[in-house]
């Protein structure tokens, strides 16, 4: 059951919302929460029954481990911690690393007699992670959460079970105890639909349409030669398919919780308009970042132990982020050349700082655009290798990405630049239509539009700012109001939206 889909819209969330109210107003928040496990716990099923018995034997021996580290003293604690986070990594290496492990590894014959399973439980990168997370902060002092339906529901919420953001379980915790049980409430629901149908029109909308360009070109047989321009379409395609897809779905997961009254936090912050590989990682999948800074780069030592041994642990980090996302090597180089992106980004600060002593002024409008225009670039050929099903593919579309096919150009585009005075650019006329996917100069005004989308506009967290006592990051000035223009507005994304939800299509980070 999707987001995107008419069963979710029609039928299983106006039962949750109202079952939420009833048991909200009339039998008590332990109910009210509950209710919200139960149809967790539904939503999960839809997608493979017998894996929610897996959910819930992780679930219910973390429960204890948690409570056995808060418990124990002195090295006891160590062990149930150990015990917790090898728990965890063991369900994630299982379902997800096996088959690559068995087929990279030199292991006796005897390991080929376990059969690695077909089917990935949705969310497993998710949950685990989420786990043992938990299981850390118990060890570090947070109080073990004694009610084992809130410790399952923490978890298993719905809105950000299958692919995030990723909840701070002692963040999200405290939420349960504070929240006030008063139901549905008209603001609320008005913010979370406004939420939603924005993250809605990200993925139906836009991603799905730009998709179809990516993946025919992405897909193709191995060895078939690509043009420049489909190279590039079809990177940029996925570039955007990418962003609207998951920050969509992260959209849809906020607008869900403030329905149920619940905060979920923010996971984008405009990581287009990042000017350099450092300031994207503090805007891309936020809620990860956090994450792999406190509970591995921190934990191996953070920057702590000198220079040396800091760019050391950036760089495991971010091979340890690449492996997360997936089974196989494109993820590993992937989270490689971030981490060497990182380390050089790192020491080139370090060492234009030094050179300019205690004096720090802001950088010229030409040094942003240009460092805008670097990160981005890296950005795109970077996803084309995340995108990539092996190294060899990833090869040959940066290969033709980089013009080594040569460029090739319809014959009245090659007119054109003569007549511009741009008849001494390297490129080859051709007439008979030699592209996968290539269709003219639509495509690329959609891709550039869909550029100054994310690179000028704001971005949803910016349009739907709430000002809230709690001093959380997204209380600042609120653009949206309730109006007669949003209404239109929301009402035309959501009108769109619903036109082009003939086919369900499944959210990119499921996979992982």
């Amino acid at each position: 059951m999707l987001f995107n889909s008419f069963q979710f819209l029609l039928i299983f969330l106006p039962i949750a919302l109202v079952g939420w109210h009833l048991a909200s107003l009339h039998l008590g928040r332990q109910v009210a929460l509950h209710w919200l496990l139960v149809c967790s716990l539904v939503f999960y099923s839809c997608w493979h029954a017998p894996h929610v018995l897996l959910l819930g034997t992780v679930v219910l021996a973390n429960y204890f481990l948690c409570r056995g580290i808060a418990s124990a003293r002195g090295a006891a604690r160590k062990w149930w911690l150990g015990s917790a986070v090898t728990a965890n990594l063991l369900v994630l290496g299982w379902y997800k690393y096996a088959g690559f492990l068995f087929e990279n590894l030199p292991l006796p014959r005897w390991v080929e007699m376990f059969h690695v399973p077909a089917a990935l439980p949705l969310g497993v990168s998710f949950f685990t992670f989420q786990l043992v997370a938990f299981a850390v902060d118990v060890y570090r002092g947070f109080p073990a959460e004694r009610r084992p339906g809130i410790f399952a529901l923490v978890v298993s919420f719905f809105p950000h079970l299958i692919a995030g953001p990723i909840l701070h379980p002692r963040k999200f915790l405290t939420q349960f105890d504070q929240h006030p049980m008063q139901g549905l409430r008209s603001a609320e629901i008005s913010l979370g639909l406004t939420w939603f149908i924005i993250g809605l029109f990200k993925k139906v909308g836009i991603a799905d349409g730009v998709g179809q360009w990516a993946g025919e070109v992405f897909d193709v047989a191995p060895g078939t030669a690509l043009t420049f321009l489909d190279a590039w379409t079809a990177a940029l395609a996925y570039t955007f398919q990418l962003y609207f897809d998951f920050s969509g779905y992260s959209d849809m997961a906020i607008g869900l919780g403030w329905m149920f009254g619940l905060r979920i936090p923010f996971n984008f912050d405009s990581p287009y308009k990042a000017t350099s590989i450092v300031d994207f990682w503090r805007r891309w999948h936020m809620t990860l970042s956090q994450l792999l800074r406190d509970y591995v780069y921190i934990p191996l030592g953070g920057n702590r132990l000198g220079p040396t041994r800091r760019y050391t642990n950036l760089m495991l980090t971010m091979l340890i982020g690449g492996f997360w996302h997936g089974a196989g090597w494109t993820f590993i180089v992937w989270g490689g050349l971030h981490g060497a992106a990182l380390v050089v980004a790192h020491l080139w600060g370090s060492r234009r700082s030094g050179q300019a002593g205690d004096e720090s002024t802001a950088p010229s409008w030409w040094r942003r655009e240009a460092g805008w225009l670097a990160t981005f670039l890296f950005i795109v050929a970077t996803w084309v290798v995340f995108r990539s099903d092996s190294l060899t593919r990833a090869g040959e579309m940066l290969k033709a990405m980089a013009g080594m096919n040569g460029v090739e150009l319809p014959q009245s585009y090659v007119g054109l630049l003569r007549n511009l005075g741009l008849g001494w650019l390297p490129v080859l006329a051709h007439s008979d239509a030699p592209w996968l996917i290539f269709r003219g100069i639509s495509q690329w005004l959609t891709l550039a539009a869909l550029l100054a989308i994310v690179k000028y506009l704001p971005n949803s967290q910016e349009l739907m700012r709430q000002v809230e006592p709690s001093g959380q990051p997204w209380t600042r000035r609120l653009l949206w109001r309730p109006s007669l223009v949003w209404s239109l507005l929301i009402s035309a994304g959501l009108a769109i939206s619903l036109l082009r939800m003939v086919k369900s299509s499944e959210f990119l980070y499921f996979q992982f």
